[in-house]
Parts: C-alpha cells; structure tokens; sequence
C-alpha cells in the first residue's frame, strides 16, 4: 500500500515537472531552406562548439553567414492592444547550440514559434547590421525598414545582446 502511493507521488511528479516544460520556442530544425543555405548547428556532435562553427558567441551558417548578435527583442505598440513582438535568442548550452524564436503579431493575428518563427525572423535578422555603436537614429531607420513597421507605431523598443556580450537597450517613442 505504501509502495503504491510512493509510485504514485512519483509519477505525478514527474507529470507536473513535464508539464511545467515551455521550450515551445526551441527550433527544433533550423534549415529552412528559405534561401538555400542550412544552418550549422551541430547535430553532429564532433563539430559541437568548435571554433570553426562558432565564434564569439555568434551564430554561423553552413555557408559562412553569422549575426553579431546572440539575443534580439523586438516589440512595437501601436495601440493599447495591437503589438508586434519577434524574439529571437541563441546559445552554447551544455555543448548544444540552442536557438529559440518567437512571432507574436497582434494586428495580423499571427503568432509563430520554434521553427515556424525562426523560419520568418532568419531573413530579417541577417539583414541587421548595426552594432553597439550605431546611432539611435540608423537603429531606427533599419529597423523600421526591415520590419517594414507602420509609420502609426506609438513605441517601439529593441533589446540586443551583441556576440560580445554587450547589452543595448533602445526605445523610440513618436
């Protein structure tokens, strides 16, 4: 009888702590084909963390291309309920590489994560190309452009992380 319910507080136990896992906005497969290239993220475990793969804590296609960012946050106000939110995020986590995105788009009722999001943010974010001494205004004008975020915007605010670690945080009001 007690061996039974020691089972049983067991598995509920380990119900609760499944339940409790939200990695819905791991990408689970990050070649989206989208531009013919796959992205290298070692799946192959002898190129795990190597320097050839990645470098400074940036993320690098097969094909040589990398972002010089390794966390990006994007959320734009346009009323007190319609907002845009891409957040994308990339790390070494226990010699896996781990990238998590995530879409949520209020006006056009769309809302993406995992591969589906990342899928929709890897054209984007390889067109960024501002760094942590870029003007606020060149911040601006990229992304605005590369958004292609309505002039209607009432906030927009931009957190990144660049490969080397250093954290900006930008906030445009109109």
């Amino acid at each position: 009888m007690i061996n039974e319910r020691l089972l049983l507080i067991v598995l509920l136990s380990i119900g609760v702590l499944f339940a409790c896992n939200n990695d819905n906005d791991v990408v689970e497969n990050p070649d989206t084909n989208s531009d013919n290239t796959t992205a290298n993220m070692g799946t192959n475990k002898d190129d795990v963390g190597t320097d050839e793969n990645v470098k400074d804590n940036m993320l690098q296609d097969k094909d040589g291309e990398k972002y010089n960012f390794s966390e990006f946050s994007l959320e734009v106000e346009y009323s007190a309920t319609e907002a845009y939110e891409a957040d994308y995020e990339y790390q070494l986590r226990e010699n896996q590489r781990i990238v998590e995105a995530s879409i949520e788009d209020d006006r056009n009722k769309e809302y993406f994560s995992g591969d589906e999001a990342y899928s929709k943010l890897r054209p984007l974010l390889k067109q960024i190309n501002f760094d942590e001494s870029t003007s606020n205004d060149e911040v601006l004008n990229q992304i605005v452009s590369i958004f292609s975020i309505s002039d209607d915007y009432t906030k927009i605010d931009v957190d990144v992380t660049f490969s080397d670690g250093t954290k900006r945080e930008y906030t445009f009001t109109k």
